[in-house]
């Protein structure tokens, strides 16, 4: 079976049609599991992406790849200043991780990473819970500093 031949198949397992008979797969057979249906839809993007296997597959693009693994649109998606700038402002308006992270398409992890990045917090207040991070966050925004204590443009 070549890879072409193997990608076919797993997008109509995936799809839930039976590959040989071209038929719906029945309600209660278990390739009509949702679970598996995901699994399956996934190696299918692996597979084109040249991640999966010996590669040489198209690219897959990253929202399509993201959505297919259930992750937010935007994961491992470059930052941009608009973005960077969204994070801060939501978060002096009082907005929370996982409320800004939805907005975002990103996940709460990354919205504390780019904050480090950013200077805003310290790399030891990554171990507090989302909330006292965004609480943290905050009140560095808005005293303008940074969370060595470096002089920043306060967000207001």
């Amino acid at each position: 079976m070549t890879r072409e031949q193997t990608i076919e198949q797993l997008e109509a397992l995936s799809q839930g049609i039976h590959p040989g008979t071209g038929e719906i797969v029945e309600p209660a057979s278990p390739l009509n599991d949702p679970t598996l249906r995901r699994i399956l839809f996934a190696a299918v993007v692996l597979l084109k992406d040249g991640r999966f296997g010996r590669g040489g597959g198209p690219k897959v693009p990253l929202a399509e790849r993201n959505r297919a693994l259930g992750k937010p649109l935007r994961s491992s998606a470059p930052w941009d200043q608009e973005e960077e700038r969204a994070l801060e402002t939501r978060l002096v308006a009082g907005a929370g991780l996982r409320e800004i992270a939805k907005e975002l398409a990103r996940t709460p992890g990354a919205l504390v990473s780019r904050l480090e990045r950013l200077g805003v917090l310290d790399p030891s207040e990554r171990l507090l819970g989302y909330d006292d991070i965004a609480a943290r966050a905050r009140e560095h925004l808005q005293e303008g500093e940074t969370a060595d204590g470096e002089q920043t443009a306060a967000v207001v």
